[in-house]
């Protein structure tokens, strides 16, 4: 079963993790190594998109190849791998290493047979490189090669080498080696930037997709979205070059760039137009930049990934290739100096025909080629990102199938009795050696659980989007596309619970019908939001409450938010109301809105109205404030930036997000005594990325917590999901390869977490607790008589028991509290107060 794949860029989904609350030594939390890792094979290789991206043959004819491919031959890899001629794997290549933790983007042959290679990766078999390393010959790391240095921040996507044997590298980064560099630096041999290349800033993009060096060093960069200039041309000494002139090149993205022999350059790109008039996707420009006439592309409606330069002048061109007049999409076409299709070359078809890319080709000595991209078979044959083909394009069938093989990341979890986990494996695929549906059951152990047997129907649902919500009596709901179900702790279906029509598709709009997400609230309500207009019939907007037993709650009346806006997420706070934002996917802006338990805006916060902003974020925090993110207005006055704000719009000055997190993406994942676990996938100069760390309740980094680095920072390398277990252990899962370096593939878990609130550091000021150790009932005994509320809070952060105070002196009852530790959190007017209780048999 396939699950649906969605792309998005920051990521929005907080989940409340619990760790424990009582006193405890500090401690450095380290992973667990009793629990086993459970190895899920993809079922969909091309989850990770470029399944192999770069191919580049060696003096030997061997084949060196790159992408996002976790296994060769059944053998840990690491994103690039060499093949024998044949096309077998190659096990002498970087023999024992786990290679790269992240995708690499290109492999560069240099002149002394080592090798570059680009692209997400922060790790070559574990040491931190910073997204660019250079191999030897072998496969194993040159670690002369940048010593000390950091790397770039963010993603190369382009590496060249000039005549002097000097490297430019271009990508999405802002610094290298913590020097600001925008998106392109210059090498040298050493891997030290080059001081003396000054790129003109006012010249480049933020972002660079490809870059060209000619015969005189001067430097081509081309930009994935610049429609000013997406197309320029520098000097050596990294000034823009003002002798060159593409005109008015204009694109959306522009694909492909290569300088030929004679100087012309070839450039693809989506919707390309030259001086205003639209040109094929395929333009070939004179050495000035001027739209050479002669050359006329045969591929209008391709989409071009690949292009190679043939020494008798012609043009392999690799993708998504649709010559004018074709119906189907080829992976390759060759053609004639002039643009015009090479008609005694025809490649064969490649599947799945609906999401496929060829990224690159070489030319074999023989005659034949070597084509590499997304695709699992080509004219009826198995060809797993790799294939051969003759002169004339037919399949090479004595070509060996590598066997390329990837991870499936870890997108959900949700925990039941007795310490089993339920996970969510992205695509599903092989558990274990043991073909599996997309949701599995483990053990304490991490074993697989065999009595799991989830149900089809329970299988169908799920999305990638899907929440794995669990009640009191273990019962599972997971939401779909249309509807939501609930099932039994087996799996099985609960014939007690149903959404009937569910959400209603019939009118297309944006998401129409599609169910983004889902939570379950503590009274086993459930509240499911989307892009939907109706459910079950009653009309609704994006936003509805379940009952129970499935049926739409007519009680809960959320505000009616038309014009193209959809529900995109829903924070449930300990007071019962709600945090919801809705998204217009067309204007890119937000309404962030605070609801109360039955929906309507909640007057007391901005005068009832929602915060409108492009990028708004907000989490709920366990006293029943919030932390705003972002740029934003509130009360009528314009704020930028971490805020800690209560229900009616005041701003806690003692919250002060620590100044290392300045220009860095994150994201908060609250703990119920106040401490807050912010995953860091993304920052500018600092080299954070991708970490798990906490802060303390005033917004500062917390010493007593090891930050602990999952992956790369990017989808899906990255880890997803946080969980509490059950003894106070965290689970984290993703799409991550390496933790701390070391290779722990996309589920892990932590032990010997630090609580950061030992019993001598509780707040005890303002609150008395008596009898303490307590049996049957409690007195808690404060300094004032204002309205507050009280709960008790079990070691997993639960609330198992919530009071409304209204005298300075009170006494709550304990029946059927069972024996052990908790924590007593006061919140009122005069703030949160927290004192330790033991509770007697």
């Amino acid at each position: 079963m396939m699950l649906k794949r969605f792309y998005f860029g920051r990521a929005t989904a907080l989940c409340a993790v619990g760790l424990a609350l009582v006193g405890a030594p500090v401690r450095a939390q380290v992973l667990d190594a009793t629990f086993q890792s459970p190895d899920v094979r993809a079922q969909d290789l091309l989850m990770k998109q470029e399944l192999v991206n770069s191919v580049v043959p060696d003096a030997q004819g061997r084949l060196l190849i790159s992408g996002a491919f976790d296994f060769a031959g059944g053998t840990t890899c690491g994103n690039v791998a060499r093949l024998l001629p044949d096309g077998r794997f190659d096990p002498t290549f970087n023999a024992g290493g786990s290679g790269a933790n992240g995708l690499v983007k290109k492999v560069l042959a240099l002149p002394n047979g080592q090798w570059l290679i680009c692209g997400r990766f922060t790790r070559y078999n574990g040491v931190a490189v910073g997204r660019l390393a250079r191999l030897q010959a072998d496969g194993t790391l040159d670690a002369t090669f940048n010593p000390g240095g950091t790397g770039a921040n963010y993603s190369i996507n382009d590496v060249e080498i000039d005549a002097q044997g000097r490297y430019l590298v271009a990508g999405n980064f802002s610094s290298f080696n913590q020097r600001r560099s925008r998106s392109l630096v210059r090498l040298l041999p050493t891997g030290l930037s080059d001081t003396s290349f000054a790129p003109d800033s006012a010249a480049l993009p933020g972002s660079i997709q490809k870059i060209a060096v000619d015969a005189t060093d001067r430097v081509l960069v081309a930009a994935p979205r610049y429609t000013a200039a997406p197309l320029v041309r520098l000097l050596p000494s990294g000034a823009r070059d003002a002798t060159f002139n593409g005109g008015t090149l204009a694109t959306t993205l522009l694909t492909c760039l290569e300088v030929l022999p004679n100087g012309k350059l070839v450039v693809s790109g989506f919707s390309l137009t030259y001086n205003g008039a639209v040109t094929p996707r395929l333009v070939q420009l004179l050495p000035d930049g001027g739209l050479d006439a002669g050359f006329t592309s045969a591929l209008n409606s391709s989409t071009i990934r690949g292009l190679v330069a043939l020494p008798n002048g012609q043009l392999l061109v690799s993708g998504r290739i649709r010559p004018v007049g074709a119906i189907a999409s080829e992976i390759l076409a060759r053609l004639n100096s002039d643009g015009t299709l090479d008609t005694s070359f025809s490649s064969p078809l490649p599947s799945p025909s609906t999401f496929f890319w060829s990224y690159a080709a070489v030319p074999q000595p023989n005659g034949t080629l070597v084509v590499v991209g997304s695709f699992t078979r080509i004219g009826g044959q198995a060809a797993t990102g790799v294939a051969r083909l003759t002169a004339t394009g037919a399949l090479d069938t004595t070509f060996a199938n590598p066997a390329l093989d990837q991870h499936t990341p870890v997108t959900a979890l949700a925990r039941q009795s007795g310490g089993r986990l339920l996970v969510l494996c992205g695509e599903g695929g092989r558990f274990q050696g043991i073909s599996t549906d997309p949701i599995v059951r483990l053990l304490a152990t991490g074993a697989p659980d065999l009595t799991f047997r989830p149900d089809p129907a329970l299988v169908a649902l799920l999305t990638y989007y899907t929440r794995l919500n669990i009640d009191a009596t273990d019962r599972i709901l997971v939401n779909g596309d249309a509807h939501v179900g609930r099932f039994l702790p087996t799996g099985a279906p609960d014939p007690s619970f149903s959404d009937g029509l569910g959400a209603d598709s019939s009118v297309v709009f944006t998401h129409e019908g599609y169910i983004r997400s889902a939570v379950l609230q503590p009274d086993g309500r459930l509240l499911v939001w989307g892009d939907f207009r109706r459910y079950n019939g009653a009309p609704v907007r994006g936003l509805v409450r379940l009952t129970t037993s499935g049926a739409v709650d007519a009680t809960f009346t959320p505000p009616v938010v038309g014009g193209g806006y959809r529900a995109d997420d829903v924070r449930l706070l300990p007071d019962g109301t709600m945090l919801v934002r809705y998204l217009n996917d067309t204007t890119a802006t937000i309404l962030q809105y605070w609801l109360t338990a039955g929906g309507r805006p909640l007057a007391s916060f901005n005068g009832g109205q929602p915060l409108t902003s492009p990028n708004v974020f907000v989490v709920g925090l366990p006293d029943n404030t919030i932390l705003l993110d972002g740029s934003y207005q509130l009360g009528g006055t314009a704020f930028s930036g971490v805020r800690k704000v209560n229900n009616r719009s005041a701003i806690d000055p003692s919250f002060v997000l620590d100044p290392a997190l300045a220009n860095v993406y994150y994201v908060f994942h609250p703990q119920p005594d106040g401490l807050l676990l912010i995953h860091i996938y993304y920052d500018t100069p600092h080299g954070l990325s991708d970490r798990l760390a906490r802060l303390t309740p005033t917004g500062t980094l917390d010493p007593t917590f090891t930050p602990v680095e999952f992956g790369t920072g990017y989808w899906p390398e990255s880890m997803e999901t946080l969980l509490r277990a059950d003894n106070g252990d965290l689970l984290v899962g993703g799409g991550f390869t390496t933790v701390n370096g070391a290779l722990h593939p996309n589920l892990v878990r932590l032990t010997n977490i630090p609580t950061g609130l030992r019993a001598d550091a509780v707040q005890m000021q303002g609150i008395d607790l008596f009898p303490n150790p307590a049996r049957t009932t409690l007195t808690l005994r404060r300094a004032t008589a204002a309205p507050a509320t009280a709960a008790l809070v079990d070691v997993l952060g639960r609330t198992l028991r919530q009071w409304p105070l209204t005298a300075a002196e009170q006494t709550v009852p304990l029946a059927d509290v069972p024996a052990g530790t908790y924590v007593v959190r006061v919140v009122g007017s005069e703030g949160v107060s927290t004192r330790r209780v033991v509770v007697q048999p």
